[in-house]
């Protein structure tokens, strides 16, 4: 109560104008804030800041007054903030990513005087707003003629004092409607003290603003830079998740970052440099997260609701070797655990967590009674003094540092964000389709925190989920829309009638499968939305939001496509193209390289052991090939070798030679050296052992695959099943039976795919194998027509080998289902080549 509690210090008391400008007298040259190519010295960023806040003093706005804030992050972002509070008047922020219904409640309940936007942003506000747009001439040329000095109390509609208001930032509300927290400039300089006394800041410090400013920790951002004598980055939204933050990081030589838990987990793993001081804020960090990212770093843990001016308590620097505390209080502030009669819980006890000190916000905007009830009488500090309740429940530890337990009502976080599940169960029923709601929050998969809604539908009414989720949406920022909605007979019930959230069942995100993978793209996809989401399958139409995904989800799903495709995309990219089948038209609109019928096919192309290339049929295509991608190991690329001159008219080769040493060029472009993995079914199984006579050694660990081919029977296993001088109907037919969909063949590529299919037949007539030192394995399919034995080739290579058979027709061979069973004994065999480079049969295969 006392000694944990002694934080007193002396701190001169400042309003956050006062305290910047402090700085630029400090060092006006030096470099304030930066955006892209564009910075702002601090003098530069005073005068421009000024003359916007003469500008609104010249309007009558002053202290008392609260001006809205619609931009996007920027220079003109952070000049519109100081000079708004230069004027002594409160900033409200308004993300403009948030639904117009939550920006239309926002600027009714909290009247803003005007807001500062573009004319690009004035759209997604109401149409009644007071705006004033930064880019209007009119505007321009008014504070063009203000001046640039700083604004005096004198010029200002009335003085500026500590506990006139400086932000209002708006939180979830648990009667279903928002509130406006009020916070003075009183905190701020014990805030901008404790952060100094924490962390080594001066003009060095380089602070990336990954937050939006509708979120407190942007303030904490701003002290540890322009309040500090640093340098703010100011970054695109899209810039500020998984490996676009690395690259700003990089970029601009960042030195600090505050980011909840959940942004970090899109970061991937130690990929920013050492030297950056990490604070973690916004919602529990986890011992594995400070195990990741702790080590060789200085990262701290920091607690707070808005309501005590961002931070209450921080942690001393974190090692990942226990479950992180929330740390002591910061200067000029005191914490309370106590139990329901306010009475102090014993060392260890679990209690909610009350909060007094210079910190305290003035209460909620126009809700005195809800003030009154969260704001209380503080029985520990002299008398007329408050605390909040905050609903957290914490334990003291013997050393007088605090554990986060939980929270004590409904309240949660979710990405950092806190949320009252009767704010999303209000707009929910709200529906004329909805009787009955509930909002939890799930954790089916760990670490995975998602909400769901339940709803009991009116009489006659049948609610589809989809469409409540889109109503929802449409009032409430994404971070609020639940990742599932359930429609049920009836919400479970305790027994004394209270709702039983332990009964409630657990999401079920079923994808259509309405539509299979029509290209090996949309194979990979779907398998990728698959894995990220958990989900089995998915079908390419399936809507990756409406399956249960959120934007943390899309940066997991981007980084799966980067490591998989080798190809960038934007995170509104997942946004703009939700479906297996949007998504990869874009991907070949930006990236040629992935085309279906491009030479070389990556179907996966990361991996630290050497690749698995896999041979195309007669067709000329390797579309097949990606059923291999889920039984084979992770670890091992797999491309697809694809007849060349199908993008562009090109000469045909004129035998196998020819084609296996074109082919053997486009392999040793990805690996230089062996051992090389090969594999090809049918007619590129002559193609696969003519390239191992060429580059493969036993010595060197190479693997040769071959599926149903035979060296004396060329007629009934590897040639096409149809003529193939008949119509275009019939050569569709060909395509078909080889899993290629014709409607995906645009009418040049179907031409050349002609020719290709014509002039290998001829080529397989004419060629004979050469020798090959390889080990090999067979895969033979044992209701072909003709089957013969695959000893045959015992003729052409020497070198262990291993059978196995396949209860299949040569055609089937190539189905999913056949493909996945032997990826599954491919993917062993290249294991144990991998580990032992001595094969061994435990893959239930035979010798031969």
């Amino acid at each position: 109560m006392h000694d944990w509690n002694d934080t007193a210090r002396e701190v001169d008391p400042a309003t956050l104008p006062a305290l910047f400008e402090a700085q630029v007298r400090r060092d006006p040259q030096a470099t304030a804030v930066v955006y892209e190519d564009e910075q702002l010295s601090y003098a530069e960023l005073n005068a421009r800041a000024n003359r916007l806040a003469h500008g609104l003093i010249s309007r009558g706005i002053g202290p008392e007054s609260v001006v809205g804030l619609c931009l996007e992050r920027s220079l003109d972002m952070v000049v519109a903030l100081l000079g708004i509070v230069k004027s002594g008047a409160a900033y409200l922020p308004l993300d403009p990513t948030y639904p117009r219904d939550r920006l239309r409640f926002m600027l009714a309940d909290a009247r803003p005087v005007c807001t500062i936007t573009t004319a690009t942003l004035a759209g997604s506000l109401p149409p009644n707003t007071e705006l004033l747009r930064l880019d209007d001439p009119a505007v321009i040329a008014q504070c063009a003629v203000q001046s640039s000095e700083d604004p005096t109390d004198a010029q200002r509609t009335a003085p500026l004092h500590l506990l006139h208001a400086a932000y209002v930032i708006y939180t979830s509300g648990s009667t279903g409607i928002p509130k406006g927290v009020v916070v003075s400039h009183q905190g701020l300089a014990s805030l901008l003290a404790s952060l100094s006394d924490q962390l080594p800041l001066g003009t060095e410090t380089r602070v990336l603003q990954a937050t939006s400013a509708s979120f407190d920790v942007s303030v904490a951002d701003f002290c540890v830079s322009i309040l500090s004598g640093g340098c703010l980055i100011a970054a695109r939204r899209e810039d500020l998740l998984g490996d676009a933050l690395v690259a700003i990081c990089e970029r601009y030589a960042v030195t600090h970052i505050s980011a909840s838990p959940s942004l970090l987990g899109t970061i991937p793993s130690r990929s920013l440099p050492g030297s950056i001081e990490l604070v973690c804020a916004g919602e529990p960090c986890t011992q594995q997260l400070a195990r990741q990212w702790s080590g060789g770093r200085r990262m701290i843990n920091a607690y707070g609701p808005t309501e005590t001016t961002v931070y209450t308590t921080m942690s001393s620097p974190l090692s990942g070797a226990e479950r992180p505390p929330i740390g002591r209080p910061i200067w000029n502030t005191q914490v309370y655990v106590l139990d329901g009669a306010l009475q102090p819980v014993p060392t260890g006890a679990a209690g909610e967590l009350y909060i007094s000190g210079a910190g305290l916000a003035r209460g909620y905007l126009g809700r005195p009674g809800l003030t009154s009830e969260r704001f209380v009488a503080n029985p520990f500090g002299p008398p007329g003094s408050r605390m909040y309740r905050t609903g957290d429940v914490v334990k003291w530890r013997p050393d007088g540092v605090l554990d986060f337990v939980g929270r004590a009502d409904g309240q949660v976080k979710i990405r950092g964000y806190r949320i009252e599940p009767g704010e999303i169960e209000s707009v929910l029923l709200s529906h004329p389709s909805v009787n009955q709601v509930a909002v939890v929050v799930r954790e089916d998969r760990p670490g995975e925190r998602q909400l769901v809604g339940y709803v009991v539908a009116t009489d006659g009414s049948e609610p589809d989920p989809a469409e409540l989720r889109r109503h929802v949406a449409a009032r409430l920022p994404e971070y609020m829309v639940p990742a599932a909605v359930m429609v049920l007979d009836a919400l479970p019930l305790t027994p004394n009638g209270k709702l039983d959230r332990q009964a409630l069942p657990a999401p079920s995100f079923v994808a259509s499968l309405g539509q299979e993978p029509r290209t090996p793209q949309e194979e990979i996809l779907a398998r990728l939305f698959a894995e990220v989401l958990g989900l089995d399958r998915v079908g390419i139409e399936d809507n990756f939001f409406d399956l249960g995904g959120h934007s943390l989800l899309a940066v997991r799903l981007l980084s799966r496509i980067r490591s998989t495709l080798k190809v960038e995309l934007a995170v509104h990219a997942i946004f703009e193209s939700p479906t297996v089948a949007s998504l990869a038209q874009r991907l070949y609109q930006q990236n040629d390289t992935l085309h279906s019928f491009s030479g070389l096919l990556p179907l996966r192309s990361k991996g630290e052991f050497p690749p698995l290339f896999c041979v195309h049929p007669i067709t000329g295509l390797s579309w097949c090939y990606s059923s291999l991608m889920a039984p084979i190991e992770r670890n091992y690329p797999i491309y697809g070798i694809q007849a060349t001159g199908l993008l562009q008219e090109r000469a045909l080769p004129i035998s196998i030679t020819e084609m296996a040493d074109q082919y053997i060029e486009q392999i040793r472009e990805i690996s230089p050296n062996g051992p090389y993995y090969l594999l090809g079914w049918s007619f590129g199984g002559f193609v696969a052992q003519e390239i191992a006579s060429r580059i493969c050694a036993r010595d060197d660990g190479s693997i040769l695959v071959l599926l149903n081919c035979y060296p004396d029977a060329f007629s009934d296993t590897t040639r096409p099943p149809a003529p193939l001088e008949e119509s275009s109907e019939a050569l569709e037919d060909i395509f078909a039976q080889y899993g290629i969909p014709a409607d995906q063949i645009p009418s040049p590529i179907f031409g050349r795919l002609k020719k290709v299919l014509i002039n290998n037949s001829s080529i397989l007539e004419e060629h004979r194998p050469s020798a090959a030192n390889v080990d090999w394995v067979f895969f033979q399919a044992m209701h072909s027509h003709g089957a013969e034995d695959p000893s045959a080739w015992q003729k052409y290579i020497t070198g262990s080998s291993m059978a196995h058979e396949i209860e299949c027709s040569h055609m089937e061979l190539a189905l999913p289902e056949n493909l996945t069973a032997i990826g599954h004994m491919i993917s062993a065999v290249l294991k144990q080549k991998s580990q032992t480079d001595k094969p061994k049969d435990d893959t239930h295969g035979r010798p031969i």
